[in-house]
């Protein structure tokens, strides 16, 4: 009788461990969906930006590779994105960009839609195949 009972205990603790490491890699799963569309979202908004600082070069690999705080209580954050830009359906010449950029409203003012502020713009230009693919982290 209590070896039946200790079976009954080791299996319902078997199913109480087993449902929280399944249910628990479900969330983290979605967390990490949530944060790649608001990544993605957060890029075709600025896409504007980058096609002017590419001068309408079309480009692809774009990641956000920094996003900070300016400040503890502002809506001003400084984003740092790298993209490359092709020649043609994803040929060479190969352009790779880093912009670093401030976006948010301006201090004392309620405008809408906020002016992204360029700080900086490094550009290196024709990369090799390989190093695009390894900025792209294929």
């Amino acid at each position: 009788m209590e070896d039946s009972f200790m079976k009954k205990i080791l299996l319902a603790f078997t199913v109480f461990l087993l449902t929280f490491i399944f249910s628990s890699n479900v969330f983290a799963t979605q967390a990490s969906k949530n944060n790649a569309y608001l990544e993605e979202t957060l890029l075709a908004h600025y896409s504007p930006l980058f096609l002017e600082i590419t001068k309408g070069q079309p480009y692809y690999c774009e990641k956000i590779i920094s996003l900070t705080r300016i400040k503890d209580n502002s809506n001003q954050h400084r984003i740092t994105v790298q993209l490359i830009t092709f020649n043609g359906p994803h040929n060479p010449p190969y352009d790779l960009f880093i912009v670093d950029f401030i976006d948010g409203p301006s201090i004392g003012s309620n405008n809408y839609p906020y002016k992204a502020k360029i700080i900086k713009i490094d550009s290196k230009m024709n990369i090799s195949i390989d190093e695009a693919k390894k900025s792209c982290g294929k």
